[in-house]
This record gives structure tokens, sequence and C-alpha cells, in this order.
């Protein structure tokens, strides 16, 4: 595994510890309030991949120092409820299904055009 992947590894277990914080009580696109998940629609190793390449971090090392200076300096994208979604399992799933366990960053606007479009068909059957 390279360093970075053991470095977006670490930062997602820390991350994880704050979703609490963030997860709806119920999914964005159906409305569903079991098995709820979060998923990053620009996906979190993208985020961290970026800041990296911006401070000119080729092979990061897991420190306890650089993993807290990433997680302040990317909340806001990590944490954004533009990009942070509360998804019932079924919904997550499709989105896995179609776009990729780890979809590339450039894929981010097509799943949200995705998910948006399935949240309006659902919405449309419903009225």
């Amino acid at each position: 595994m390279s360093k970075e992947k053991l470095f977006v590894k670490f930062i997602r277990a820390k991350a994880k510890g704050e979703y609490h914080k963030y997860k709806k009580d119920k999914c964005w696109v159906c409305g569903g309030t079991d098995k709820l998940e979060l998923h990053h629609v620009y996906p979190l190793s993208h985020i961290i991949h970026d800041w990296l390449e911006k401070k000119g971090i080729k092979n990061p090392e897991n420190s306890t120092e650089l993993r807290e200076e990433i997680l302040n300096d990317v909340k806001d994208k990590i944490f954004n409820p533009e990009n942070l979604l509360t998804l019932c399992k079924k919904h997550h799933t499709n989105v896995h299904s179609l776009f990729g366990k780890t979809y590339g960053a450039k894929m981010a606007e097509k799943v949200k055009k995705y998910l948006t479009k399935q949240k309006e068909k659902l919405n449309e059957q419903v009225h």
C-alpha cells in the first residue's frame, strides 16, 4: 500500500469519528430512515490528494501532526453538506455499483446529477 493510501486510510478513520455530527436522520434521495450511511460526492481520497498536491507532499509521513493539519485545512470540504450526503444502504450501494467503489474526482458531478435525478423521480411518484 502506498504512503498516500495509508495516509488516506488514517484520515478517513479520524473523519468517521465525527460523522455522527453530520449524519441526517433520513436518506437524501428517498427519505428512508433505515440503514443510513454517509457518502462523499467528491471522494474523500481526492480531497486529501488535492491537499497533498497543493502542499507539494508526495510521500506523506503518517504523523499525528500532519493528519491534524489536513483535517483542519479541509474540514469544510470533508463535511460540506453539498458533498457529504446521508444515503440509505440501497442508494449508497447503487451509486458505487454504477460509478465504482472509488470513482474518480471527475465523476463527482455525474454522481450528484444521478442522485438528484433519483430524488426527483421519487418525488414525482409521490405527487
